[in-house]
């Protein structure tokens, strides 16, 4: 469900597929924090991650994909996180990004909550769910999860 503005001073809500917000949050500017309601939390948390990486994934090609539209995580800094947490705050969600080495002893943990791996139950939270990158020729993993933002 989201939130839409109607007439002045009125919220309309509606059901909306993701899916179909997904252009207008890749395509327009980010927008402020929580600005756009949509009903996550009641999601299962498996939808709730793949929306959240679709999301991630058609952001990266907008703002960082070069001449051969491809995204090089190995140039990634923390202005690109910045640049896309302004767009997940703008849902109440954040993106958090983290680079480790291949040889990491937490990379065992890690690799038991790749989304793909892990046990859901009716207690498995988003934040447990992690999406892991190797890049060939590199030494480094980059581990990717969602969240909730917090209200002020």
């Amino acid at each position: 469900m989201s939130n839409c503005g109607g007439e002045k001073g009125k919220v309309i809500e509606r059901e909306i597929d993701f899916n179909q917000i997904i252009p207008t949050l890749v395509t327009g500017d980010a927008q402020p924090a929580f600005s756009i309601e949509l009903q996550i939390k009641g999601m299962h948390v498996r939808d709730a991650f793949d929306m959240c990486m679709v999301l991630f994934q058609k952001l990266c090609i907008k703002h960082f994909k070069n001449e051969n539209g491809q995204v090089d995580l190995t140039i990634w800094n923390d202005e690109h996180g910045k640049t896309i947490n302004h767009y997940f705050h703008s849902i109440g969600m954040m993106f958090n990004m983290w680079v480790t080495d291949i040889g990491d002893p937490t990379l065992d943990d890690m690799e038991k909550r790749r989304f793909d791996r892990i046990h859901l139950t009716k207690t498995t939270i988003l934040e447990e769910l992690v999406f892991m990158i190797k890049i060939n020729n590199t030494n480094k993993v980059y581990i990717i999860n969602f969240d909730y933002l917090p209200r002020p």
